[in-house]
């Protein structure tokens, strides 16, 4: 599994995505089935949020581990997370380094979507869960108007084409049935895909952009590739999208995620 182009933009994550990807980690945890003293293993765990949130609900008794494929995201997990109890490792989500059976629950908060083999991810996230236990998956939906940076992907893969690809993988999982049937083939049951939504509030366009300015995630690192002609058009683009031709003022998207479960 190629690793992400998350590392020049870890720093920036949590400013440009925590408070908003956190509203949907309750659904998620919510989906999992979580109980006091369970087992836990959160795959792409990022900087550590939902891997928090679940080690709120297992306690003292339980044990939760945090693994992502980039260096760069746990060392700033590790740093949002240090003295709380939860264990964080490279791991390559489609290869999981542990024995059937290892967990009680598993979960996967807006991950799953940057698989090369989404089938192989959730195939291993079956094998090392227990039986009868729970697989929790978010990813994007498949309305790109629902995403909050769809708009500068697209605005950004129309100057470097190289990155509609990925812009394509980023919402190749958001059809309930196509989820349904990727947690089906992997062999869970009692199988349920929900919609989660929420409305984002920014204050102006400046705080929407700031982080894209800088660097932050995925469509920063992409948008500091552009001459600045194109940072330029992509801004206005951007701008006009969101506000039309007026001034700047606040404005809301409307954020939908999928949530899949199943057990084994």
């Amino acid at each position: 599994m190629t690793e992400l182009t998350y590392d020049a933009g870890a720093a920036g994550y949590d400013r440009m995505f925590a408070r908003v990807t956190r509203l949907f980690i309750p659904p998620l945890v919510q989906a999992a089935a979580l109980a006091p003293g369970h087992r836990v293993l959160d795959v792409a765990t990022g900087t550590g949020a939902a891997a928090l949130s679940c080690a709120e609900v297992v306690g003292p008794a339980g044990y939760v581990v945090g693994g992502d494929l980039s260096c760069a995201m746990l060392e700033k997990a590790r740093r949002n997370l240090r003295s709380l109890p939860v264990a964080l490792m490279a791991l390559d989500g489609q290869a999981l380094p542990f024995r059937d059976a290892s967990f009680d629950a598993l979960v996967c908060q807006l991950g799953l979507m940057f698989f090369p083999d989404p089938t192989r991810g959730v195939s291993e996230f079956r094998r090392v869960v227990r039986e009868g236990g729970c697989v929790a998956v978010s990813v994007t939906s498949a309305a790109p108007e629902r995403t909050l940076y769809f708009r500068v992907g697209f605005a950004i893969a129309r100057h470097l084409p190289a990155k509609a690809q990925a812009l394509r993988r980023l919402f190749a999982l958001g059809d309930p049935r196509r989820l349904g049937a990727l947690l089906e083939q992997a062999g869970l049951g009692e199988t349920d895909v929900r919609s989660e939504r929420r409305r984002i509030a920014f204050a102006s366009f400046n705080s929407y952009f700031r982080h894209v300015a800088s660097g932050a995630g995925t469509a920063g690192q992409a948008y500091l590739q552009l001459s600045p002609d194109a940072q330029r058009d992509v801004r206005e683009e951007v701008w006009r999208g969101l506000l039309g031709s007026g001034s700047d003022r606040p404005f809301t998207i409307d954020m939908e995620v999928l949530i899949g479960s199943g057990r084994r």
